[in-house]
């Protein structure tokens, strides 16, 4: 009897730990040397990612390494495919119906053009197109330009505000009568095209809110017929919109004061930008006390199911009427992307991106910067920028608002 009992329990931990061995190839086989089991599917889950120009390089750095490290859904290795994409041309083609496939989630600038998407979303009769699902990193709309201007400007005006830029523009005599340089000729705002660039399109949100003398705008606001033509005579300081680009921080640092002489433009840009503007003369910076912070949101695509399809696959010829979006037969699997874009969105805040973001201009999620290794931040501390939160308060303004913004600067821009 006793060697019976013992027959069965030698049999019973047999049992186990063939269990548990089995277990472990099964894991080692699907985890460590990627064998596909029939029945499961161990094919790439790839997930198409916009992101806002001023954060693409950062995401596109983390990407690579998140690639590279071989991160898995479900057993299913994650591509991250990232696309440059800035608010106002998605917006144009949510407009338009032309958005194929949708991305699986979008990295915005900031609440206004993310706002601004779905307002076009909406009005397509779609519903929203995104829904946002927190900050991964900032940047702040900031003061800047060459120091000699801005010190011109101080001893005139006492500051830098968009009062004071607008009268620079109105001097009929140029920098002349502003206590400057004959041959500095005209004062030249720094700006981009507004109907072209959500970072011009924040400065203008911003002059809008200092001329109302409020942080939170109404489309009534900028459809002020006072405003429009105050704010009209400021974008006509813009000699010309093609010599500054979408960039003017670099236009600056790569002709000097020829481009512009001050404006207000992102803290990120005007970091990127402060060595080449050095190598031209003295540059200053200094935080506005009210501006667009942009505070780039992940947000997950919430439009019609199916419609963040593969970005590598073929169109499917399953379309819903009218949409321009491609649905796929499965939406369990857009279901799935999404997920995977969540474990990225994890990664970037996680704090080795965090502190990456730095070398990039950008602030962490957080708005308190930790000086890393390759800080910008740390670099240029002596120009005034700050590693806690600036002193700036935030510029809002309703979706509503955005669009009237956007609309207007088509026909101001366009002159």
């Amino acid at each position: 009897m006793t060697g019976y009992l013992t027959r069965k329990g030698i049999r019973f931990v047999a049992i186990v730990v063939a269990g548990v061995v089995a277990a472990l190839l099964l894991w080692l086989a699907t985890n460590v040397f990627n064998v596909p089991l029939p029945g499961v599917d161990t094919s790439p889950l790839d997930v198409q990612l916009f992101v806002a120009p001023q954060a693409f390089d950062w995401v596109s750095e983390a990407a690579e390494r998140f690639n590279a490290e071989g991160r898995r859904f479900n057993r299913r290795p994650i591509v991250i495919h990232v696309v440059e994409r800035d608010g106002l041309s998605l917006r144009a083609q949510v407009s338009s119906a032309s958005l194929n496939p949708a991305p699986t989630a979008w990295i915005a600038e900031g609440a206004f053009t993310l706002d601004l998407v779905n307002l076009a979303a909406r009005q397509s009769g779609i519903s929203n197109a995104f829904t946002a699902e927190g900050s991964v990193a900032q940047s702040v709309m900031m003061w800047g330009g060459f120091a000699d201007r801005i010190a011109a400007l101080d001893s005139n005006f006492g500051g830098l505000t968009w009062k004071a830029l607008h009268e620079a523009a109105m001097a009929r005599s140029g920098w002349s009568s502003l206590g400057g340089q004959p041959e500095w000729g005209f004062f030249k705002l720094v700006l981009a095209d507004p109907s072209k660039s959500s970072e011009a399109l924040a400065a203008l949100l911003a002059a809008a809110a200092e001329y109302h003398g409020k942080t939170s705008l109404t489309a009534a606001d900028v459809n002020d017929a006072r405003f429009q033509q105050w704010a009209q005579e400021l974008v006509d300081a813009v000699p010309n919109f093609a010599n500054l680009g979408s960039e003017p921080g670099k236009a600056l640092a790569v002709r000097g004061a020829s481009a512009g002489d001050a404006g207000q433009l992102l803290e990120a840009d005007w970091l990127s930008a402060a060595e080449g503007m050095g190598n031209w003369q003295t540059p200053a910076f200094r935080y506005a006390p009210t501006a667009v912070i942009f505070d780039f949101p992940f947000a997950v695509w919430s439009g019609p199911p199916g419609a963040g399809g593969d970005p590598s696959a073929a169109p499917s010829p399953s379309l819903r009427s009218g949409s321009g979006l491609r649905l796929s037969a499965d939406a369990a699997e857009d279901s799935s992307r999404q997920d995977a874009a969540r474990l990225f969105r994890d990664y970037l805040l996680q704090d080795a991106q965090q502190r990456r973001a730095e070398a990039f201009g950008l602030r962490p999620a957080s708005g308190n910067v930790s000086n890393a290794e390759g800080s910008l931040f740390a670099r240029w501390a002596s120009l005034g920028f700050e590693s806690g939160r600036p002193p700036t308060a935030s510029a809002q303004a309703s979706a509503d608002a955005v669009l009237a913004a956007l609309r207007w600067a088509e026909r101001a821009a366009g002159r």
